[in-house]
């Protein structure tokens, strides 16, 4: 039984993450995160329409998943390496996302990846967040996706999302509090400390 149902979840992830793949690499134009999950839940924004992504046979497909999960979903093909963030314009200021050649492979099912996201967003911690906590740790995602960007490093190298979780629920104000949770050594400190550590303020009372 606990093995047909590990086989279930595991098949509903590749689907779901297949889906997400295969809108990245259909849209008609290079889009970031936002902006892509916007098309897969059916947003209507003015971006949308005159664009006419409405269109798309993908628009919408997900309208009944919430942004947070959709974000998680991402954010494990990024760790994977089915997608890739890019940085585009004059500047390199605006970051799209990426089918890689992995991803593309895996699309075509020529390679097997495990996409574990539901394991992730079943989490029991998650429901021990308020709404506020929840703010904070998916602005902290965002961080450490920004952070993995400048530097070309995959997002789990810097800190795991267990981490960041128990970080949104003890706000900590100081590098010394900050090192004491379990899971920060004194690398990330000294290398990120002080970029959580304002974003943490911001969420303090």
């Amino acid at each position: 039984m606990f093995k047909e149902a590990k086989k279930i979840i595991s098949l509903f992830e590749q689907s779901v993450a297949k889906l997400v793949l295969h809108c990245v690499s259909t849209l008609p134009l290079p889009l970031g995160i936002n902006k892509t999950i916007g098309v897969m839940k059916g947003v209507k924004s003015t971006f949308i329409v005159d664009h006419k992504l409405y269109e798309l046979p993908v628009y919408g497909i997900f309208s009944t998943f919430t942004k947070g999960y959709l974000e998680t979903v991402i954010d494990i093909l990024l760790d994977k390496g089915l997608l890739e963030i890019i940085m585009v314009s004059k500047y390199d200021n605006l970051p799209i996302l990426s089918l890689t050649p992995k991803g593309q492979d895996f699309l075509n099912n020529q390679v097997i990846v495990e996409t574990p996201f539901a394991e992730e967003l079943r989490n029991k911690e998650i429901i021990l967040l308020s709404n506020e906590e929840q703010e904070l740790f998916h602005e902290m995602r965002k961080l450490r996706r920004k952070i993995a960007i400048e530097n070309e490093i995959p997002p789990y190298t810097i800190i795991h999302d267990s981490v960041l979780r128990e970080i949104s629920r003890l706000k900590p104000r100081a590098a010394d509090k900050l090192l004491s949770i379990r899971g920060i050594g004194e690398n990330f400190v000294r290398k990120y400390g002080d970029d959580f550590l304002k974003l943490i303020h911001q969420y303090s009372n």
